[in-house]
């Protein structure tokens, strides 16, 4: 787990948030699949954080 509530991870998150929007954008839909998985596996309300 990597928790969205302890703020030295939140940059982290963050870049995979925005790695798996760029990814959807350009047509690799595996990879931005691939990447909102890890990212939920990670923590399961990062997506909801960083999507608001």
């Amino acid at each position: 787990p990597v928790p969205y509530s302890h703020e030295p991870n939140r940059g982290f998150l963050r870049s995979l948030y925005a790695l798996g929007r760029a990814a959807a954008s350009i047509g690799e839909i595996d990879e931005a699949e691939r990447i909102a998985k890890f990212l939920g596996e990670s923590d399961p309300e990062a997506s909801k954080q960083l999507g608001s």
